[in-house]
């Protein structure tokens, strides 16, 4: 967003500034509720911090359009499934089986209350493979 200059007796140049998309270096801002002498090297870690012109993105993050050519060559597309050539799923990280919330809960219940009804939801989870 560019910043305008305001009208009459309240123009002022507004180029240099954070707004101005040339600027080479970060306007310097005070943070709040900081302890006594923090903010003079806050502020002075932010005056010797130059911002480059213009902001560049890794080439790894960068998205590849789907027109263009491949980038791996000698892998098969069906590399990742579990058919074609190439590796199978084994490949792909699986994050860790998450703990079902509800059953921990039910079993946690059961231990502290014998309760006839909480223990046939215990016996049904252990049937299911759930506890």
């Amino acid at each position: 967003m560019a910043k305008v200059s305001g009208p009459g007796k309240f123009a002022r140049r507004v180029e240099g500034t954070a707004f101005d998309k040339n600027a080479a270096q970060q306007p310097i801002r005070e943070m709040p509720s900081q302890a006594y002498g923090d903010r003079a090297e806050m502020t002075a870690l932010q005056g010797s911090a130059p911002m480059s012109a213009t902001p560049s993105t890794p080439a790894a993050m960068r998205p590849v359009p789907l027109s263009a050519p491949t980038q791996r060559p000698t892998e098969p597309i069906t590399a990742g499934a579990p058919f074609g050539g190439g590796v199978g799923p084994e490949m792909l990280p699986i994050p860790p089986a998450m703990e079902d919330p509800v059953a921990q809960t039910i079993l946690s219940l059961a231990s502290i209350y014998p309760d006839p009804d909480l223990q046939r939801l215990v016996d049904r989870l252990r049937t299911e493979g759930r506890a």
